[in-house]
């Protein structure tokens, strides 16, 4: 599995943070459904351009 850094906001930081604390599955599964998921579909390389994710059975 290949590793990905994600960007948030200090806004979202903080979000995160009090889901953890209150332990709360809902809100984590919601956070990462609309928060993380979509910044990982976009691939990017280290400068900046849009890479191509291949998914299986694509080819």
């Amino acid at each position: 599995m290949s590793k990905s850094f994600v960007v948030l906001s200090e806004e979202k930081v903080q979000r995160l943070k009090r889901i953890c604390k209150q332990k709360d599955a809902g809100a984590a599964l919601d956070f990462l459904t609309y928060v993380v998921a979509p910044k990982l579909r976009k691939r990017r390389t280290c400068s900046g351009r849009q890479r191509r994710v291949y998914r299986e059975g694509q080819f």
